[in-house]
């Protein structure tokens, strides 16, 4: 049999190995490695040492294993088979990883036997890391269109939440300019520079039916009402108020409530909401009248008799004065003169007490002292109280400060008390005792009271009556409510009370047990700091 290597020039051989750019291992039919190309000194670090050798003597017996070359080499030689390709990692001497494709294969001499076993190996390292480079990144891809969609798919579900979102905005927006619009009082915003951000219909019809594109933006005292700068509710930030505000050019008054707004997007704001009460005003004020001439109707007969005394005096004076300058007896003229003269003034006094208490006036608030209400109150009804048989007790310091109100809804409120509890003692049992006392204190447990902060004037109208009974407590201070008989009263009485102390920041309770009596009590805060229990000596 010819020597295929007999066939092929050695120098062509080498020539062509040499040019291969995989490693060639020519194994002879004992697997000795007779032939390698310089492919294979480079991709596995051995040289010509391995010539004569078996792959078995040099590979790593563990690789040998991981490879299976004791089984696949001898098969390419006894069966002819071809084995590969297959990827093979190996670590060659000087430590380096390498990707191998290898393939082993026979080759047969002219008889057809197998003469050679060949074994290719190609360097894999680069391609099998571009392979896995090429894997991570479609990985890294994947994860990506996988996070894309899933970040898109949430998008939708956010844009079709947002959707809902402004639809439910602007739903709401229009139901509350709506709801804004169908408030029927004059109602604003202002922002803290006391710009208007925002009026409702009726606000912009109340300021001359400015449409409400030339409200916005404005100081509201410049629109309405108009002033000459912000009221007093709008200068207490932070609080809720309420003042009383008279329009002048259509002569209609005006209850404003300030509440301030927090965590609103324009900043500090507070919105006012203004109720005519120009009816009711006019409605409260013929009330008090009314009441008033019920209380004067009910003094009535008292200031007749209080007057009787000085006409008597007065008559009979003038007549005896008539009898003397007939006889000419001059020598007492001066002192009859005198009486008549006292007796006129004490008529013209109690006429002018009268008067005072009857009339209507305009409210006007100034320092007022407690004590000087009360004794002039006490003084007015002494004669009720005698003809009623009232005995007066009356007992406060001579040096009660001042406190702040209009004097003469002071005097209407305490001669309310004094007269319903003298009306109340005379009905039960024909007469009794009224205790009348002021003094400091230092703490008022009403809420109004507690805002100010201050010591207290503290008024007691005490009465030893029948009581107040437990039905008619609940609406003891309501408009109307009156358990006297029509004649005698308009069910106003306490009612008016009430609104004048509150119109001074002060406070209306009541004590009352059956049978025994009723106190009511009266607290006004004082017009300068006073400490309490200084000069409380009793002066009367």
């Amino acid at each position: 049999m010819t020597d295929p290597r007999e066939a092929v020039p050695d120098s062509l051989l080498d020539m062509l190995l040499a040019h291969v750019p995989a490693a060639v291992i020519v194994h002879d039919l004992d697997l000795k490695i007779v032939r390698t190309n310089e492919a294979f000194h480079q991709m596995t670090g051995h040289g010509n040492e391995v010539l004569g050798k078996s792959p078995f003597e040099f590979v790593p017996e563990p690789l040998l294993n991981e490879l299976g070359l004791k089984e696949k080499l001898p098969r390419v030689r006894d069966e002819g088979a071809v084995i590969g390709p297959e990827e093979i990692c190996y670590r060659t001497p000087d430590g380096r990883p390498v990707v191998f494709m290898h393939k082993a294969f026979p080759v047969r001499g002219a008889d057809g036997t197998v003469a050679f076993v060949v074994t290719l190996l190609q360097d894999w390292t680069a391609h099998a890391q571009l392979v896995q480079h090429l894997k991570e990144m479609m990985w890294q891809q994947e994860t990506q269109l996988k996070e894309a969609a899933d970040t898109r798919k949430a998008m939708l579900f956010m844009l079709e939440d947002l959707n809902e979102n402004m639809a439910s905005i602007v739903r709401a927006k229009k139901q509350w300019e709506a709801t804004f619009d169908a408030i029927a009082d004059p109602l604003f915003i202002h922002d803290a520079e006391f710009r208007i951000v925002q009026a409702n219909r009726a606000y912009c019809a109340a300021a001359a039916g400015l449409p409400r594109a030339k409200v916005i933006g404005r100081s509201y005292y410049e629109v309405f009402p108009v002033m000459k700068g912000p009221c007093q509710v709008c200068q207490r930030a932070g609080e809720l108020h309420e003042e009383e505000v008279f329009v002048s050019a259509s002569g209609q008054t005006y209850r404003m409530w300030a509440y301030p707004l927090r965590d609103v997007a324009e900043g500090a704001c507070t919105i006012h909401i203004m109720e005519d009460i120009t009816e009711r005003k006019m409605m409260e004020t013929q009330a008090k009248r009314l009441e008033r001439l019920a209380a004067m109707g009910q003094l009535l007969g008292g200031i007749a008799h209080e007057v009787r005394n000085p006409v008597f005096i007065l008559t009979s004076r003038l007549q005896l004065l008539r009898e003397k300058l007939a006889s000419r007896e001059y020598d007492q003229v001066a002192s009859d003169l005198l009486k008549i003269e006292e007796a006129a003034q004490r008529i013209t006094l109690v006429v002018q007490r009268f008067l005072t208490l009857a009339k209507p006036s305009n409210l006007n608030v100034g320092p007022c002292l407690v004590q000087e209400v009360l004794q002039e109150i006490s003084d007015f009804l002494a004669n009720e109280c005698l003809r009623q048989h009232v005995r007066v007790d009356t007992s406060w310091p001579s040096t009660l400060p001042p406190v702040l109100a209009d004097r003469h809804q002071l005097d209407e409120a305490f001669m309310n008390l004094m007269l319903n509890a003298i009306q109340a003692m005379a009905a039960a049992h024909g007469g009794g005792t009224l205790t009348i006392s002021a003094q400091l204190s230092a703490v008022s447990p009403y809420p109004a009271a507690q805002k100010q902060g201050g010591p207290w004037i503290e008024v007691r109208i005490q009465d030893d009556g029948p009581g107040i009974a437990p039905e008619h407590r609940a609406k003891l201070f309501e408009p109307f409510f009156s358990t006297k008989p029509p004649e005698q009263g308009t069910g106003l009485g306490l009612w008016i009370v009430r609104t004048f102390v509150m119109t001074f920041q002060g406070t209306v309770d009541y004590e009352t047990d059956v049978g025994r009596g009723t106190t009511f009590i009266v607290r006004l805060p004082v017009l300068s700091p006073v400490q309490p229990g200084t000069n409380n000596s009793p002066a009367g």
